[in-house]
């Protein structure tokens, strides 16, 4: 931003983003994002979520109900989103539900992971109503809590389990595998409807009363991050419940050698 302002001469009060327009382009290589070819493709994926960001319609109304279909690869090891749609704005509750239930048969998911607070409740409801196993939902909420675990699972005595996912740093990782290329898209021409959602996302900083920075992910207020949000909240529940968070540094090529590390720290040695 101060760039922006101080040498460009651009008016910006808009954080530095999260992921790039080159960032998405370079991951947007997988089928194009059209149902029958994400059918077909099924098979390639160890494990299937159907991943939902529900519209409370939003401040603007801008917000609409979101959803990926995210696959673990069996051969590459990556996450893919092979799917991603927006449903109507005019569709109602139960609409929305029934297109849950009849994407979550079609792509032979393992699982759903939604974003369980305000509305998703509702919606939840009826999914279970209307057959969905309980043991195969993942309720996610989002917290601020930096100074705690980035996924907590919770249970209170005669309730159903939820799970509590650090908004920023889940959205920090999600940006990073994005960037490493170990999170892959649809096709950039028939998703980026959708995936453009991603570059809504930027990174601020606010100094607390005592001194200290506090790290958030906000929204661009004239944007819409729906998809970016159910991509989120799919890529966590397929990581956590395979515990199999992507690899960063290997991706990236980043790793001291053994002579590297015994420098850096050596062997034996211990600090007060």
């Amino acid at each position: 931003t101060k760039f922006s302002n101080e040498v460009l001469g651009e008016s910006s009060d808009i954080g530095v983003r999260l992921v790039t327009l080159t960032d998405i382009k370079n991951v947007s290589v997988l089928n194009k994002n059209e149902r029958r070819a994400a059918l077909d493709r099924i098979r390639e994926y160890r494990l299937r979520v159907l991943a939902v960001d529900w519209s409370g319609g939003g401040e603007d109304f801008i917000s609409t109900t979101t959803y990926c279909v995210i696959g673990l690869h069996i051969k590459t090891g990556k996450t893919d989103c092979i799917y991603t749609k927006r449903a109507s704005l005019a569709a109602s509750h139960q609409d929305e539900a029934k297109l849950m239930l009849d994407e979550f048969r079609a792509f032979q998911c393992h699982m759903l992971a939604h974003d369980a607070a305000g509305a998703g409740a509702i919606r939840e409801t009826l999914l279970i109503q209307a057959g969905l196993p309980l043991n195969k939902i993942m309720a996610c909420v989002y917290i601020r809590a930096s100074t705690k675990k980035m996924v907590e699972r919770h249970q209170q005595r005669g309730e159903r389990p939820y799970y509590q996912i650090d908004k920023a740093r889940s959205l920090v990782l999600q940006a990073s595998a994005i960037k490493a290329q170990t999170i892959r898209l649809p096709e950039y021409a028939s998703s980026k409807d959708l995936t453009s959602d991603l570059l809504a996302l930027y990174e601020d900083t606010y100094e607390t009363p005592g001194g200290s920075d506090v790290f958030l992910v906000r929204r661009n207020p004239k944007l819409t991050d729906d998809f970016a949000q159910a991509l989120n909240i799919g890529c966590i529940a397929a990581w956590h419940v395979t515990n199999s968070y992507p690899d960063l540094s290997r991706a990236m090529a980043i790793k001291l050698t053994p002579a590297q590390s015994n420098f850096a720290a050596p062997p034996n040695v211990t600090y007060d």
